[in-house]
């Protein structure tokens, strides 16, 4: 298992974080402000320059006003374009859930 923060896993999670911070109309330094962490750290995640860990993930997630999960509520699409979490496997995209309407 590829466990690095160049996986198209990873780019893909990081590709989700920034389009939740911009669909919640955040700034990056808003979202800093609400971690309490310095603007280049938000940056940073949403570059895919800094591997996040669960806790950083959970954090996150809650300051992008959305939560982390167990499972897909069916939003979640892989890289290539397949929900891995209705066929049973599973990905770091899963963990997020996503405004679905």
């Amino acid at each position: 298992m590829e466990r690095s923060i160049y996986s198209a896993e990873y780019q893909w999670l990081c590709t989700l974080l920034r389009e939740l911070r911009l669909e919640s109309g955040l700034t990056q330094v808003q979202v800093a402000e609400r971690l309490d962490e310095p603007q280049s750290f938000v940056s940073k995640c949403g570059a895919g320059e800094r591997r996040l860990d669960m806790i950083e993930l959970h954090h996150l997630a809650a300051a992008l006003g959305t939560a982390c999960r167990r499972s897909s509520n069916g939003c979640g699409q892989s890289p290539e374009g397949d929900s891995r979490a209705s066929s049973g496997v599973s990905t770091t995209g899963a963990f997020i859930s996503r405004r679905c309407g």
